[in-house]
């Protein structure tokens, strides 16, 4: 009786004592809805590194009588999953079809292993295709009988990819790959979103955290606008409130100045929103001197778009000493 106890307590308690070791640093997030690839992924998995995000399609199906359909509209979304190790695809169409796929490289075989799901029609077993990136396409192919029992192969490439789009076609060819059989084509438009963008925002804020640690003056620079203003609010012994404001110029050099200690300010929860070339960043942090904890508070930034690139315009802080949890 003692053991199943145990038992029933270990599967029971074990989502939660091995919870705080599960890196979910690469799945989708508000700063990347598309998820990262992992750094530990395979080299291939960048085969499909420019079709991450929505595209915009038209999709043209052939008759079972030889004949083309009417184009379709469709949406077909890429992203990241399994913390980064694997791609899923999802297709939605303006006829209420449905279907996705999940998209891994099998270092072992040396090929990339897709599965295929669908809706309404839903399979009992996902379609499986295998295939390998051929000069600038990617090829899958899945063996399959023609409707009058010729032996082939259902062959599927994604070719012309740029950063701006795809085109996709599927055929049916014979064993010998004398016979070509079109049967469907797609071509896509990738969407420029304004996630995008927040992942350029992150960059910069990071850059300027990084900046600090390294004590790298230039790091701050490269993110800084020319008219960058600091300030900070923070209340008295008496409870009033104060405002501070730094000299830019003067905290860029200290940082540069040389010194033994890292200053160390780790933020959390940031929450980025954009207007055009304006844009807000809202975060917490913890600032240590080392692995001294100092103090906590919150960052306001404010950023602008300035030649492509966004920069620092005014940032805001709170400093305290209570009510931190720290990290």
């Amino acid at each position: 009786m003692k053991y199943y106890l145990i038992l029933f307590l270990f599967l029971t308690l074990q989502p939660f004592l091995f919870s705080q070791d599960i890196d979910l640093s690469n799945e989708p997030s508000s700063i990347y809805p598309y998820g990262k690839i992992h750094p530990n992924a395979p080299d291939e998995t960048l085969a499909f590194e420019q079709m991450i995000g929505f595209c915009d399609c038209k999709s043209l199906r052939r008759n079972q009588d030889g004949t083309w359909k009417d184009t379709l509209d469709m949406v077909w979304r890429f992203k990241y999953i399994m913390n980064g190790m694997a791609i899923q695809d999802e297709v939605w169409r303006e006829n209420n079809l449905y279907a996705g796929s999940i998209r891994q490289y099998q270092s072992d075989s040396s090929r990339w292993v897709v599965s295929y799901f669908s809706y309404p029609s839903i399979p009992s077993k996902p379609g499986v295709w295998w295939g390998n990136e051929i000069g600038n396409e990617i090829v899958l192919k899945q063996e399959q009988k023609a409707p009058n029992g010729m032996d082939g192969f259902s062959k599927l490439t994604f070719y012309d990819i740029s950063e701006y789009g795809f085109k996709w076609k599927g055929e049916w060819i014979s064993t010998d790959e004398k016979i070509i059989y079109p049967f469907w084509k797609i071509s896509c438009i990738k969407r420029m979103e304004t996630m995008d963008e927040k992942e350029k925002i992150s960059t910069s804020i990071t850059t300027l955290f990084d900046g600090m640690r390294e004590g790298d003056s230039k790091k701050l620079e490269s993110v800084f606008s020319e008219k960058m203003t600091m300030h900070t609010v923070y209340k008295t012994p008496k409870g009033e409130s104060k405002v501070v404001e730094s000299k830019a110029d003067e905290f860029v050099k200290s940082i540069g100045t040389p010194r033994k200690e890292i200053y160390d300010e780790r933020i959390s929860n940031l929450n980025i929103q954009i207007d055009g070339n304006l844009a807000h960043a809202w975060m917490d942090y913890e600032f240590y001197v080392d692995d001294k904890f100092i103090h906590c508070g919150t960052n306001s930034m404010h950023l602008v778009k300035e030649d492509g690139a966004w920069k620092i315009f005014q940032i805001i802080d709170t400093r305290k000493k209570e009510d931190c949890k720290k990290k």
